[in-house]
């Protein structure tokens, strides 16, 4: 079992399993590496940007019944990389403790899971809390979460908690591998709560979909942000509420998705502390997708997808409109992070194409191609910070195409590589390439 489902298999024990009355000690781990190249990247002051990240994680978890004590040690650090790249606490995070919690189940049947302590977490289609995947380490969060799963297949979550920061920051402690420890604090803060639903066949119906049965989440979180001793902030003060539509991928047969977030509050401009402007915060994200797979071994599937997160539209003004999507990943939809990273949810418009086939049965094959505009001009571009040249009336700002490749040689060991050709326009009219190989193996 790898460490990124070691919290999630706890969660989704079934009841023969949690009333059997036992004790366990389980030790597992993942040891990765992975090569990052971009040439030409608009995140760096130099033309040539690589990365080598190695990170190696051990997961210890001791189950008496119904409760378990768990531990996860994660290192994750660098070789290559200069200052004058885009590295940052996303790339490196010397030995430090990313879980160490309390879990138990109780109720009828043990429905509801009850944890403590610290740990990651995936929430709904993970573009707004999650554990990451490809990123080099992990987002984390000091608190309590409860899980109520009900009969009927509805799930309620509850997650109260102080984020845990990443430390060092500076660049030039980051390239040489510096430790310091992880701490959360009470001047952040994080409250979240979801409600699925397994099954809302009355819109279905209504809308006259002959697809899978549609599911529904329902989400709303709470950030609250100041400033202290140790880190300055923008303040925040963040509603972020929303919903998901989504039906499962079958061979043979149509799926969708649907996302729809607003957000409000209050944030200020800068991370200065002499601003003390609270800005009025009003910003939203929606995702579209419409895919089909079609029959037969390799499970071919293909996909229509459709973004659009705002942007500021007058930096000069008392508002902020720039959407935030919080802990959340963006690789699943906008490729690579780490020295890529180049678009997220942010000021964004990008229909595109996805293409994922299954020659074999250990390997995937993916294809995305996507057009981006910024829904402002006036704001920066996704992670890159910068703007559009001055003068600049088109919105459009480029492509680009993704090609990847997972490969399974033994179920214990991952092979991934793959490439990005980008097309930038209004910021530099030239083409880069990113590409990264990588392995990872479980224990």
């Amino acid at each position: 079992m790898s460490i990124s489902q070691l919290s999630e298999s706890k969660e989704n024990q079934t009841l023969n399993n949690a009333a059997d009355s036992h004790r366990e000690l389980s030790i597992s781990g993942a040891s990765r590496l992975r090569l990052e190249n971009h040439a030409g990247s608009i995140r760096a002051n130099s033309t040539n940007n690589q990365i080598l990240t190695m990170r190696t994680s051990i997961g210890i978890s001791y189950t008496l019944n119904s409760s378990s004590l768990n531990l996860e040690l994660m290192d994750s650090r660098q070789a290559l990389a200069e200052t004058d790249g885009p590295i940052n606490t996303g790339d490196v995070n010397v030995l430090d403790i990313q879980q160490l919690n309390f879990q138990t189940q109780f109720g009828l049947n043990k429905a509801h899971t009850f944890k403590i302590g610290r740990f990651t977490t995936n929430h709904g289609n993970r573009r707004l809390v999650a554990r990451p995947v490809y990123r080099n380490t992990m987002n984390t969060f000091d608190g309590l979460e409860l899980i109520s799963r009900f009969k009927n297949g509805e799930q309620i979550r509850i997650l109260a908690s102080q984020p845990v920061l990443r430390k060092p920051k500076e660049k030039s402690e980051l390239v040489r591998n510096n430790f310091s420890l992880d701490k959360s604090s009470s001047a952040l803060r994080f409250y979240g709560a979801t409600l699925d639903l397994p099954d809302v066949s009355n819109i279905q119906e209504s809308l006259n979909l002959n697809i899978n049965p549609l599911k529904a989440d329902f989400f709303g979180y709470l950030l609250r942000e100041k400033d202290s001793l140790q880190r300055q902030s923008k303040n925040r003060k963040l509603r972020t509420f929303g919903f998901r539509l989504k039906s499962k991928p079958e061979s043979g047969k149509i799926d969708i998705e649907i996302h729809s977030s607003q957000q409000s509050g209050t944030q200020r401009a800068s991370l200065n502390p002499t601003d003390q402007r609270d800005l009025r915060h009003k910003a939203y994200f929606r995702n579209f997708v419409l895919g089909y797979t079609f029959r037969g071994r390799q499970q071919t599937r293909v996909s229509f997808e459709f973004d659009h997160g705002s942007g500021d539209s007058d930096p000069d003004d008392n508002q902020s409109e720039r959407y935030d999507s919080l802990f959340g990943v963006t690789a699943p939809l906008y490729g690579p992070t780490g020295f890529y990273g180049v678009f997220n949810m942010s000021n964004t418009i990008t229909p595109g194409l996805r293409l994922s086939i299954n020659p074999t049965r250990n390997l995937n094959l993916m294809l995305s191609y996507r057009h981006f505009w910024l829904d402002e001009n006036r704001d920066s571009l996704g992670r890159s910070k910068k703007l559009v040249r001055k003068g600049t009336t088109d919105n459009y700002v480029g492509q680009h195409l993704e090609l990847r490749s997972r490969w399974n040689p033994l179920e214990s060991l991952r092979v991934e590589t793959g490439i990005v050709f980008l097309a930038l326009k209004n910021f530099r009219n030239k083409d880069s390439t990113f590409f990264w190989f990588g392995a990872e193996r479980h224990f």
